[in-house]
């Protein structure tokens, strides 16, 4: 069996994740580099678009879209490990632009609060 896909027209609405990578990060509420311990959870939602009526011609009209949490799909063994990899890795290399940006902000913050020296000759 080759790699998992979920195809979708469109993705409307970020993944709910909550990731703690297991290399070095800068964490925010520690406003410090910090290592964690490798874990993660996850959210799938997916859009359901229910059909409201039929018109004249037998073509549906859609009703409200909302959104339905599939959280079988997250447990083991519904999916591929392959899907799961990927997964992963997409996430890793979200966390490491993330983090990042937060490096450079801190450096950036740190900059303001550190004095210039003024050299005398």
């Amino acid at each position: 069996m080759g790699p998992a896909r979920i195809v979708t027209e469109s993705l409307t609405q970020d993944p709910e994740l909550e990731n703690t990578p297991e290399w070095e990060y800068f964490d925010l509420h520690k406003n410090a580099p910090y290592t964690g311990w490798d874990s993660s959870s996850y959210r799938v939602e997916m859009q359901a678009e229910p059909i409201e009526d039929w018109d004249g011609d037998g073509s549906p009209v859609p009703g409200i879209p909302y959104w339905v949490s599939l959280e079988d799909i997250t447990e083991n063994d519904v999916l591929p490990n392959d899907f799961w990899e990927a997964v992963v890795e997409a996430i890793d290399a979200k966390c490491k632009v993330e983090d990042d940006k937060r490096r450079a902000a801190a450096k950036a913050r740190q900059a303001k609060l550190t004095p210039k020296s003024r050299k005398r000759h």
